[in-house]
């Protein structure tokens, strides 16, 4: 009866180690789920396949905790201008088209109308 105990003490012992390896293996993919990142399909697949190697589970870990650069929202403020508006050489339309433009609301004076030229 003591083997028997023994026996099944040993089993779950083995158990619980390999619960806890694969745990341990799968920490970049799980960083990497939890925290969103950008490229976390790569890093599931480097993880996953060729995490066996030291080297590649370390170089998984590392891009799954790096940061990534988050892209700052873009906001355009629109003022309506009494007068029209005069650019400096350096930010005028580029196409003559645009300055064609530009020129013909300045002649026929077009102040209500709003413009926007994305440079």
């Amino acid at each position: 009866m003591g083997e028997g105990v023994a026996l099944i003490g040993l089993i779950l012992l083995f158990s619980i180690l390999i619960i806890l390896g694969f745990c341990i293996y799968l920490i970049p993919t799980i960083i990497a789920l939890k925290s969103d990142h950008p490229n976390k399909t790569a890093i599931i697949a480097l993880n996953v396949l060729g995490g066996w190697t030291f080297i590649v589970w370390v170089v998984s870990l590392v891009w799954a905790l790096s940061k990534t650069e988050e892209k700052a929202p873009q906001v355009v403020y629109i003022q309506e201008n009494s007068e029209p508006v005069d650019y400096p050489r350096d930010f005028r339309p580029s196409t003559p088209q645009q300055e064609a433009r530009q020129m013909q609301y300045k002649q026929q004076g077009k102040d209500d109308d709003i413009d926007i030229d994305l440079l």
